[in-house]
């Protein structure tokens, strides 16, 4: 990648998706246990997942108590109980993938929360209200839309933001993809970020991660 952006609207776009995909407005039971976090450390990416590259990996829990919801769109979480979580985002030469994953207590319990908080027209609106919340003065959002996803054996979105940034007097558009997979008692998210013109290479490799997730999910 020749160009690069600030970690300071990185972080802020993973944030404003990421909790906007989880839409957190009424908060999950919390009931850690060894075997739910061993199971959510095991459904994140992993770096042979990912092909050759500096890739840098860093661990980090994700936060359970964020609470993140829009207009219009609040659904209920307090009956769904999370028994596992653990993030891990991987960097590479202006890429970034930042995964996070959610164990449940029971495989209903993910159905129930993807058609409340997946399914329907109000997602998206409620993705671009949370990120357009984060971003500063200087970067617009362009465009946010659904892409299609060959069949998987599991629940699966792909959804695309693309921001352009201003800085030092010229605009470059980025894009942040978040990747949500569904299957047996585990969610994951994957967000992506990463240049506009790169978003070819991009979407192939969410497809090939999206089925690795899912098969991956306990």
């Amino acid at each position: 990648m020749r160009r690069r952006w600030t970690g300071s609207l990185v972080a802020a776009l993973i944030l404003a998706l990421g909790a906007a995909a989880a839409a957190l407005a009424d908060r999950e039971q919390i009931a850690l246990t060894s075997a739910g976090n061993k199971a959510a450390s095991a459904a994140v990416l992993r770096r042979s997942d990912l092909g050759a590259g500096a890739w840098q990996g860093t661990a980090k829990m994700p936060d359970l108590n964020q609470s993140a919801g829009c207009p219009g769109h609040n659904p209920k979480q307090s009956d769904l109980v999370v028994v596992g979580a653990a993030g891990k985002t991987w960097a590479s030469n202006g890429v970034q993938f930042d995964s996070q994953a959610q164990v449940l207590r029971t495989p209903e319990m993910v159905r129930v929360d993807w058609n409340r908080t997946i399914r329907g027209s109000k997602l998206l609106p409620c993705l671009k209200y949370n990120l357009q919340k984060s971003l500063g003065s200087n970067n617009r959002i362009s465009f946010i839309t659904r892409l299609p996803v060959p069949r998987i054996p599991a629940l699966v979105r792909l959804y695309r933001t693309v921001v352009v940034a201003h800085a030092n007097g010229k605009a470059t558009p980025l894009l942040i993809d978040s990747l949500v997979v569904g299957s047996r008692r585990t969610e994951i998210t994957l967000t992506t970020t990463a240049l506009y013109e790169s978003r070819k290479a991009v979407t192939r490799t969410e497809i090939a991660l999206a089925r690795v997730l899912a098969r991956r999910a306990r």
